[in-house]
């Protein structure tokens, strides 16, 4: 029995400008959702046609669509500056590493892009 590789796609997040991010980063940022996605959609082709992987590409965009950053209801976190940790680098950029990463709703929200690519 041969498994199934799952390579899933990066979100757009940004349909509207956040604090610490503007207007020229923002469109940079969705484009380059888009090309990671092409990317992984590549690498999924490429190893099954190399090797006769069961490699699937998901783009989760869709599911997050109104949902992401400043969404209603916001699954993915924005910029997060609280209870940071040593691992967070805070000395430098006061940044936490939960910014532009899912919450519990997004990470159900990306359960359905998996049981969907699977089905």
């Amino acid at each position: 029995m041969s498994g199934i590789v799952l390579v899933l796609g990066a979100l757009a997040v940004l349909s509207i400008l956040v604090d610490g991010i503007g207007s020229e980063e923002a469109p940079w940022l969705n484009q380059l959702a888009d090309t990671l996605d092409e990317e992984m959609r590549g690498a999924a082709a490429d190893a099954n046609a190399s090797s006769g992987a069961n490699a699937v590409s998901a783009d989760p965009r869709k599911e997050f669509d109104k949902k992401a950053v400043c969404g209603d209801p916001e699954q993915v976190n924005g910029i997060v500056k609280s209870r940071l940790s040593k691992a967070d680098n805070f000395d430098t950029l006061q940044v936490g590493m939960a910014s532009f990463h899912p919450k519990v709703g997004g990470a159900a929200l990306y359960k359905n892009v998996f049981q969907q690519a699977l089905g």
